[in-house]
């Protein structure tokens, strides 16, 4: 049977919504009034961001992040990643974190559902027709297609809200928010779903831009969740739109993200296989000769 084509009109599943509902599934007034201040102060965080129409100028995005982290083992606290993302359905990742892991190189077209994902000693890519095509000679492991490419996808439109909060073809739910403090240290925190994972933005005083993001993930079949806290600050302006400099993932983590706002770009990058002798760059345009 074929699979279902990926659609970049998402409608977004409120399973982790916390409103709440009548016996016959209509919210109650406090709830309807929590979602439109939440919309409210969302909106204000948009404008702050550099505005929805600056936004959707955004078609494809180049993000470099550096990062150390003491608190790990030594082989682990050293990263590099370049993430390329053409939107609304394409994205190429370089991830070095060696020693402590190989060199990795991913890809995934989810329009066309087709990924590879290779590194130094696998290679692996997936199809619609469900059919695997693996390098023997690598001393390849078999990842389970299906789930793989949900998380790929999943991590696809996490990204985008950290990065981007919105884009031209995609909008967050929102579903609530809260206030946590007193005086001064007063925060609002919007609450926004997608699918399985929860988001809560907490939006700093003065500036009207997310400080925290915490995002939670249920994983049905553990029937349990697990919670990241990704810390942005230090906001610089790239074509109308801020940026976070320092997305940091916990404490001890020295972070430093760098961002180039529509590109040019490999326009073959997505038609071939990647490469890990192609280096870090392999989604740039290649210079003429």
């Amino acid at each position: 049977m074929k699979k279902p084509t990926f659609r970049v009109v998402i409608t977004l599943i409120l399973s982790l919504s916390i409103s709440v509902v009548f016996a016959d599934g209509q919210e109650t007034p406090q709830s309807q009034k929590d979602r439109k201040d939440a919309e409210r102060i969302w909106e204000q965080a948009i404008a702050a961001k550099g505005g929805r129409s600056n936004l959707h100028t955004i078609h494809s995005l180049s993000v470099t992040t550096t990062s150390h982290n003491s608190n790990d083992e030594r082989k682990f606290q050293d990263l590099q990643v370049t993430e390329f993302f053409l939107l609304p359905d394409k994205v190429w990742s370089w991830i070095d974190q060696r020693p402590g892991f190989p060199l990795t190189v991913r890809q995934y077209d989810f329009q066309s559902e087709i990924g590879y994902e290779i590194d130094e000693r696998t290679s692996y890519v997936e199809r619609p027709e469900k059919e695997t095509s693996i390098d023997r000679r690598l001393n390849s492991i078999l990842f389970d297609g299906s789930r793989f490419n949900d998380y790929m996808k999943s991590k696809f439109f996490e990204n985008q809200m950290i990065y981007l909060m919105e884009t031209k073809w995609f909008h967050p739910d929102i579903t609530g928010m809260r206030i946590e403090g007193r005086g001064k240290k007063k925060v609002a925190i919007i609450e926004a779903a997608f699918g399985r994972k929860k988001f809560e933005y907490y939006l700093d005083a003065a500036t009207n831009l997310p400080k925290k993001i915490t995002i939670t993930t249920w994983f049905e079949s553990l029937k349990t969740s697990d919670s990241n806290d990704f810390y942005l600050s230090d906001y610089v302006e790239i074509n109308g739109v801020k940026f976070p400099q320092n997305v940091s993932l916990g404490s001890g983590d020295e972070s430093r993200t760098t961002y180039l706002v529509n590109p040019p770009y490999n326009k073959n990058l997505f038609k071939q296989q990647p490469s890990l002798t192609a280096g870090p760059d392999a989604w740039k345009a290649k210079e003429p000769k």
